[in-house]
């Protein structure tokens, strides 16, 4: 069994634009105007798709080794052979036995039978209160130390170990990228702010000297200035 769960950092960049796409979907309402880092993650560990195949995956482990395990499960069996003829009982013969799979090889059954009956084969002749049986079985040469069903169990306990593992791995570099994005935004956005209010200051500059040069306080030249101050902070 093999798990190729992989993923690139542009699925990656492109299932983080989902969060800001659609906000309301990552627990980011109406109203709210920050989401803080601890909740972005939250958010990306919770409904990132790439997260939710990665737990599925984990799943899907522990499937794998529950169905192993369960070939150790008991066994029971039932078998009941009766026959009447005008209210006279022929013959009844009844057995009821349970069976156990040790993960170490050995093998119990128990097992009762009770038969009854006027015509009943006199090779099944039981005690009237019936027969209890307990046998143990150990292989003493091949499948000793291993057999089929021992060799699956330990091959799904390593694929569960191993799912685990690339599961731990694939989330922790989801983090990573989505901790990287949600900085380089935040580094984006105040630099916008920044800018928008250099551009502010800029125009309120601009304004004012207009203003003084209209009342003779400033020279013209220096609203063409304070225009050049202006439009270089617009195309910054």
């Amino acid at each position: 069994m093999r798990n190729n769960l992989t993923f690139s950092r542009p699925l990656c960049n492109f299932a983080l634009t989902i969060v800001f796409a659609f906000p309301s979907s990552f627990g980011f309402v109406q109203g709210q105007d920050t989401l803080t880092f601890e909740e972005f993650i939250q958010d990306v560990r919770t409904n990132h798709p790439l997260a939710m195949v990665a737990d599925l995956q984990l799943r899907v482990g522990d499937g794998v080794r529950l169905a192993a395990r369960g070939q150790f499960d008991p066994k029971l069996d039932f078998s009941l052979n009766s026959k009447d003829f005008k209210d006279q009982k022929y013959y009844q013969v009844m057995s009821v036995g349970a069976k156990v799979q040790s993960t170490f090889g050995m093998e119990i059954e128990t097992s009762y039978g009770q038969n009854r009956g006027t015509f009943l084969n006199p090779e099944l002749n039981l005690p009237e209160e019936g027969l209890w049986g307990v046998a143990l079985k150990m292989p003493l040469g091949q499948g000793l130390m291993i057999d089929q069903r021992r060799a699956e169990l330990k091959r799904a306990e390593l694929y569960q170990t191993a799912t685990f593992e690339k599961q731990k791995l694939l989330i922790n570099k989801l983090i990573l990228e989505a901790g990287k994005a949600y900085w380089d935004w935040w580094h984006s956005f105040h630099r916008l702010q920044v800018q928008q209010n250099a551009v502010e200051v800029a125009d309120q500059r601009f304004q004012a000297v207009v203003q003084s040069a209209a009342f003779g306080d400033q020279a013209m030249i220096d609203t063409v200035e304070a225009l050049i101050l202006l439009q270089s902070r617009q195309f910054d």
